[in-house]
């Protein structure tokens, strides 16, 4: 029987910047009873676990601070100095406080290219330094396992990030083993989980349930996965298109598990432990079989922690669909569970920033612009998600990644959007359409384009106030891309200028 947890230990970790306090979550909001924090490790051949409950600032000083945490684990930690240091790095890597980022990360990651060198400068300089402080979390934010579970479950939720811990939840509180907590923290919920490395070497006599689960799904595995992926030295299985596991629909999902068990290829237990998996990933069978890849590929020919850059200058150029493989779910975990900087999940928010800020056409180019790029995407992220909130951080900048239509068009860097960005000095999105042909019209229906139209942009104003912009086609059309920042014009008229102008000119005369 697992061990309870029943020493408190109190650890310290200088020099956090004081503006990462709000960043530490132990808690998460929707599941107040269950620690994100989680640490399992084999230390001195030990099994030791635990999370913390609660951290004190202990001094503030020089724009750092120093915490204590109170921590609950399984075995006494004070009584050996290697297991207390263990367990400190854990906590440090939890804050990504061990490998955190700064400018000059940022810049070697541009290779050499200066015009890309002041723009990130710029974005640093007027935004990260300011809530950030000098530096930006990096590392290992989540078990190497646990971080597996969390970013599969980040796969398409129906409901952001609050659907993506309820699933966490699920897994773990069904699939983990309990561990009981003594008094007065009892009325928190704490699960372990076979460690990665418990996995690798399959060791699953203490995690009946884990165990159960995993034969379940290495039956599934070793019948169906049969396509080989080579990602530079790195192989590993996936589904056929169009195979028998390939729905998305829960219920034939279930009707498939079904035939198995008719058939014998899996008992009736199994079945239900599958289907539960089913469940507990929010019914989406896409979930499954990303789960499934990632888990049952981990052996000693595809250990996680050995990928390097030439398996992700691969990744992204595949046809996945229904194979059980999402790069962005590989990459999030690889960057976040195994601390690998040479992984960057693209998503919508990546590719609008690197496309339309930084004028790089696609992601084959982008991966090559850069090395380390996993650290550039913690940039990109968090600029762009204070983008979409609106976050005064960034409000006078970045406008080209947001929506401009209610058709969900990119506005795209236009004289609009890149008249109310302090960052067009710099800036590459700029850069690319500053000297672009622009036609002012208070009556779009009067314009009459051809094929061989001289015009980027058309600007319709009323009463000289720019309200809308449209962007031309190569085949003489129209495309309305920005309609929402015009209205933060409110009086700004366009002065000394005719209707057929360029876009640099234009800004500087509105």
């Amino acid at each position: 029987m697992a061990e309870s947890l029943k020493y408190k230990s109190f650890i310290k970790i200088s020099q956090v910047p004081i503006e990462w306090l709000p960043l530490i979550q132990l808690f998460d909001p929707y599941l107040p009873q269950f620690p994100i924090f989680y640490i399992h490790k084999i230390i001195e051949g030990k099994r030791v676990y635990g999370f913390p409950v609660f951290f004190n600032i202990l001094k503030i000083k020089d724009s750092t601070c120093d915490l204590e945490f109170c921590f609950l684990s399984n075995k006494n930690i004070n009584s050996s100095k290697n297991i207390k240091k263990d367990i400190s790095i854990e906590l440090s890597e939890r804050m990504g406080l061990l490998n955190r980022i700064t400018l000059n990360d940022l810049i070697y990651s541009c290779k050499g290219d200066k015009n890309l060198e002041r723009m990130i400068s710029e974005l640093w300089n007027k935004n990260i330094k300011k809530a950030y402080g000098n530096c930006l979390p990096f590392g290992r934010l989540y078990e190497e396992l646990f971080s597996i579970i969390r970013f599969t479950a980040a796969f398409n939720p129906s409901s952001g990030r609050k659907s993506e811990m309820q699933m966490v939840y699920d897994f773990i509180s069904n699939y983990g083993e309990r561990i009981s907590i003594d008094s007065p923290w009892e009325h928190l919920e704490f699960y372990i989980l076979p460690t990665y490395d418990d996995v690798l070497n399959k060791r699953f006599n203490e995690f009946t349930k884990f165990k159960k689960l995993y034969f379940a799904i290495k039956k599934l595995f070793e019948k169906f996965y049969t396509e080989e992926l080579e990602l530079g030295k790195i192989k590993i299985k996936l589904l056929p298109s169009n195979t028998f596991l390939t729905t998305s629909s829960g219920d034939q999902f279930r009707a498939k598990t079904e035939d198995l068990r008719n058939n014998k290829i899996i008992t009736s237990q199994e079945k239900q432990i599958i289907d539960f998996l089913l469940d507990a990933f929010n019914r989406y069978p896409p979930r499954v079989r990303i789960f499934i890849t990632f888990i049952c590929n981990i052996n000693f020919n595809n250990d996680y922690r050995h990928w390097g850059e030439d398996a992700l200058k691969k990744l992204y150029f595949g046809n996945y669909k229904g194979k059980g493989m999402s790069p962005k779910v590989l990459s999030c975990f690889l960057q976040q569970g195994f601390g690998n900087p040479e992984f960057v999940p693209i998503d919508n928010w990546v590719e609008s920033f690197y496309r339309l800020a930084f004028g790089i056409s696609n992601k084959k180019e982008f991966i090559s612009k850069f090395s380390k790029i996993g650290r550039l995407e913690r940039l990109l992220w968090i600029l762009s998600q204070s983008r979409k909130t609106n976050s005064q951080l960034v409000f006078d900048q970045l406008w080209c990644i947001k929506y401009g239509t209610p058709d969900d068009k990119l506005r795209g860097p236009n004289p609009l959007s890149c008249y109310f960005c302090t960052l067009r000095k710099n800036c590459l999105g700029f850069a690319s359409i500053k000297n672009e042909n622009i036609y002012i019209t208070n009556n779009i229906k009067n314009i009459k384009l051809t094929k061989t139209t001289r015009y980027r942009f058309i600007v319709e104003v009323e009463n000289m106030i720019p309200k809308k912009i449209y962007i031309t086609g190569p085949r003489g059309t129209l495309d309305l891309v920005d309609i929402y920042s015009g209205y933060f014009l409110h009086g700004k008229k366009v002065k000394n200028i005719n209707n057929s102008t360029i876009v640099k000119d234009f800004i500087n005369n509105l």
